[in-house]
């Protein structure tokens, strides 16, 4: 209903009448709104070619078509609401005014020109507000019409100059011509004292935001000169965060602790690009679906910097920098990094010859194509993507001021395999960090798909890795078995003839024991194994000479050997080498058979037992 609606706020319909001011756009049945011909697009309607204009605009927006657009105000004791589709209304990040008490000198905002005289521009935000802006900042010379410059309806971005919510009057000017100290808002020097580069949040998704992704014109220069000039290409997906508490981190926690507080309510916003959200870049994509639900918490975000133009922080969510910068290794400038350092980052921008590499605030380091691979590469673009985790080695810190005439230094990386090879703890945490993801997306996928084919949701925990389960062969093939392992819930398994050497004695309709060596909950799929390594413990095949015959085929039996196999697996320490052989291999992993040692039991058993974990 119209209380649910806030002026600002983007909202979905579509045309059900034309009137001669506009078409009735409905956004809920009951809930219809007025979007007035000087508010359907950017370009004057009422312009020189005057009929031929109006009636493409009624094609464009024909009866039942579907419009994005904003409210522009609203009214639930008039039962009024007028809307805006002027795409640049609707796509503008900057914050919207909708009293003369939101904005402060210095603000940048967008309005539409809804009168013209030749002292100057009444230009109008939402709810009915308004601000002046006076002949005299447009820069226009005596002998210059207003009229001739500006019509009504035209978008403008202003810089508030002044602003007396009492009087409720707003003086402006064009955001071209406004001093940089005016753009600096004060707004926006707290946000810099409140979130310091390098430190961690807390955020709430608001919306998810569809912006033009920008391609350099001027690709820099292989001096080191980062792209400047850009034109738009495609389009990109971002997350608009608020950011609602300080997360907990080593820059703050003596702060916080003292002032007896650990985080801090805020009513800021943050922007996390789509690549950000994860290390890996398939990944990435996919917890962008589940995390573009507006009200979603996501925990610890690295501030990497500001967007001036939008006045939010940019914000990370990838596991490499979020643990570099615990530790304190992300250098912050480019005066910051050492030569020979290793450092952590990720692609801002590819050109032809090499790419940039980015971390926190501006720090930018080239690393040129004969430093990309240890193979030689002819086109970067084919192996690295904007937004891509990197580690790098620093070769080389040069002041850029002798070369280009700018202070400041030019920093030369290398990303060559051989010379920036993993760490034993930079793998354990891209392997913790990548399966908890790949979990969550499953997880995710199959409650998605539960909810579309209204199915009964699954207790997956049944089929945890290495798990023992029985099932039902129901098909042999030359390649593998079909197995039926949960008929009420359509759960089915599949064993690969490598898994499953004795596929000539299988029959269809017969209860064997699996082990479970992946699950796919988006398919209902679990792929299993039957090989006697698999399905008994060592020292049964060994009694048996390599023939284990009759064993329990019992849920109790099953149940009690799994906890078995689990108490095997937690008896594993971190970082010990075990010895394995691939089982499995899927996209991105592969699942490996290691013999393990299991701690004894307590009072039963004294001798010590193996198991295949």
């Amino acid at each position: 209903n119209l209380g649910d609606l806030e002026a600002g706020k983007i909202v979905k319909g579509h045309v059900v009448l034309w009137k001669d001011i506009g078409p009735i756009i409905q956004l809920a049945p009951g809930v219809n709104g007025l979007c007035p011909i000087l508010q359907l697009t950017d370009i004057n309607p009422q312009g020189g070619e005057g009929k031929s204009s109006l009636l493409r605009l009624k094609k464009r927006f024909a009866k039942g078509k579907k419009v994005k657009c904003r409210v522009l105000c609203v009214s639930e004791e008039r039962r009024r609401l007028i809307l805006t589709a002027k795409k640049s209304l609707v796509k503008s990040a900057l914050p919207t005014v909708k009293s003369y008490d939101d904005v402060t000198p210095g603000d940048m905002c967008v309005g539409f020109v809804s009168k013209v005289n030749e002292w100057g521009l009444l230009i109008e935000f939402y709810n009915n507000t308004q601000g002046l802006l006076h002949r005299s900042n447009l820069k226009l010379s005596k002998n210059d019409s207003i009229s001739d410059m500006y019509h009504k309806g035209q978008v403008l971005k202003c810089c508030v100059v002044s602003c007396d919510p009492s009087k409720r009057q707003i003086q402006l000017t064009l955001a071209i011509h406004a001093p940089e100290s005016e753009k600096q808002t004060k707004g926006f020097r707290l946000l810099k004292e409140k979130f310091p580069i390098g430190s961690l949040v807390d955020g709430v998704v608001v919306s998810l935001q569809e912006d033009l992704r920008r391609k350099s014109t001027s690709e820099g220069d292989e001096k080191g000169t980062p792209p400047t000039a850009t034109h738009s290409e495609s389009k990109k997906y971002s997350l608009l965060v608020r950011i609602v508490k300080s997360a907990k981190n080593s820059a703050n926690d003596a702060k916080n602790s003292e002032n007896g507080k650990d985080s801090e309510e805020s009513d800021h916003q943050g922007i996390i690009s789509a690549p950000h959200l994860s290390d890996d870049p398939d990944h990435a994509n996919k917890l962008l679906r589940i995390y573009r639900a507006e009200g979603t918490k996501l925990a610890s975000l690295l501030v990497l910097g500001y967007d001036n133009r939008k006045g939010k922080v940019c914000l990370s969510a990838k596991p490499s920098l979020l643990a570099a910068a615990r530790r304190s290794e992300l250098p912050t400038s480019s005066s910051a990094a050492l030569e020979g350092s290793r450092i952590q980052g990720y692609i801002k921008s590819v050109v032809k010859f090499g790419v940039f590499v980015g971390g926190l605030g501006n720090f930018n380091a080239l690393s040129p194509l004969k430093m990309l691979s240890d193979d030689y590469i002819s086109d970067p673009s084919k192996h690295f993507s904007e937004g891509q985790s990197v580690s790098a080695l620093v070769k080389s810190v040069s002041d850029m001021e002798k070369d280009t005439g700018k202070g400041g230094k030019r920093i030369t990386v290398s990303l060559r395999a051989s010379e920036t090879p993993p760490t034993r703890r930079e793998t354990r945490l891209a392997a913790r960090s990548w399966f908890r993801e790949h979990q969550l997306i499953l997880e995710h996928i199959a409650k998605r798909q539960a909810r579309k084919d209204k199915r009964p949701s699954v207790d997956w925990t049944r089929f945890g890795y290495g798990r023992l389960v029985l099932g039902k062969i129901t098909k042999v093939t030359a390649s593998g078995v079909f197995l039926e392992l949960d008929k009420a819930h359509g759960i089915s398994g599949v064993a690969l003839k490598s898994n499953a050497p004795k596929v000539s004695s299988l029959k269809p309709g017969t209860t064997v024991r699996c082990r479970v060596l992946d699950v796919d909950p988006s398919k209902r799929i679990v792929d299993v194994g039957l090989s006697d390594e698999l399905v008994a413990k060592p020292d049964e095949i060994k009694k048996e000479g390599g023939k284990i015959k009759g064993w329990a085929c019992t849920e109790a039996a099953v149940a009690r050997e799994s906890k078995d196999i689990l108490r095997a697996a937690s008896g594993v320490e971190k970082g010990s080498t075990v010895s394995g052989r691939v089982i499995l291999v899927k996209k991105g992993y592969v699942v490996v058979a290691a013999t393990i040692t299991a701690p004894p039991k307590k009072a039963k058993n004294k001798k010590k037992k193996s198991n295949n974990a």
